[in-house]
């Protein structure tokens, strides 16, 4: 009798840490990087030849900014992450972690195709959320399946010696640390602030109205100063018709 009952609570304990086994290696959450210029759906598996190492690496020159993605897919429901930057160290010094900004990629629904693309159907990244409003609005968590990207925008300064950064950044699931490597290549190369290019991006601040719910002459401003960010000229100016000091003003900005 006793064998018996022996054999019986042995039997739960191995049922029982099969259970325990089973449900830790079925949460799971894979990590990878991928170019920056590759758009990774929503809800497509992505192919394997897509996948590189999961890190964040930028290169560029003194004045430049550059972007890098990693993306998340897990098997479960996560509840949310957080991901933070670090100075990065060099033989030349230290890279501030104030140079980065991270930002918790959007989708948009494609949900009717054109001319037999219907195989193109999907949720496609659009909009970049800056992570501090993606926190605030409760948007960092990612469901299961789901390919959720995180992209980092890197600003070099202008006086950064030229060389190669290197540390990690720290990314929290669920409570669960991944130290994920990232380097930032500086290139002997200074890089004018100002824009010497004839390059030009046409806005139709009345357009505005059907993403923005808004086109008053604020929001049109902001538009104009990202471009500025990325070196692009708007093509008209952020000013009223007939404001002629806040045109001298608006051009005296663009110059610099």
């Amino acid at each position: 009798m006793k064998c018996r009952i022996l054999v019986v609570l042995l039997i739960a304990v191995i049922a029982f840490s099969s259970v325990g086994c089973k449900e830790s290696e079925e949460k799971k959450v894979e990590i990878f990087s991928t170019y920056v210029t590759e758009k990774i759906l929503h809800d497509v598996p992505v192919s394997e030849e897509k996948k590189q190492p999961a890190r964040f690496s930028f290169s560029g020159a003194k004045g430049e900014r550059e972007t890098a993605q990693i993306i998340l897919t897990p098997n479960y429901n996560i509840g949310s992450y957080s991901i933070s930057a670090s100075d990065l160290s060099g033989e030349n010094g230290v890279f501030s972690a104030e140079n980065f900004t991270i930002y918790h990629q959007k989708y948009i629904p494609v949900t009717t195709g054109s001319d037999g693309l219907d195989s193109m159907l999907g949720n496609y990244p659009d909009a970049l959320l800056p992570y501090e409003k993606a926190v605030e609005y409760g948007e960092n968590h990612i469901d299961s399946g789901e390919n959720q990207a995180i992209v980092i925008e890197v600003a070099i300064p202008s006086d950064q010696s030229a060389g190669v950064y290197s540390g990690a950044f720290s990314l929290i699931v669920d409570g669960e640390e991944y130290l994920i490597g990232a380097s930032v290549e500086v290139y002997d190369v200074f890089l004018p602030e100002t824009v010497s290019a004839n390059s030009m991006f046409l806005i139709g601040r009345e357009e505005l109205i059907y993403g923005e719910l808004d086109n008053s002459l604020e929001m049109y401003k902001k538009y104009c100063d990202t471009l500025l960010e990325y070196r692009i000229t708007p093509y008209l100016l952020p000013v009223s018709q007939g404001d002629y000091t806040g045109y001298a003003a608006a051009v005296k900005i663009l110059g610099k």
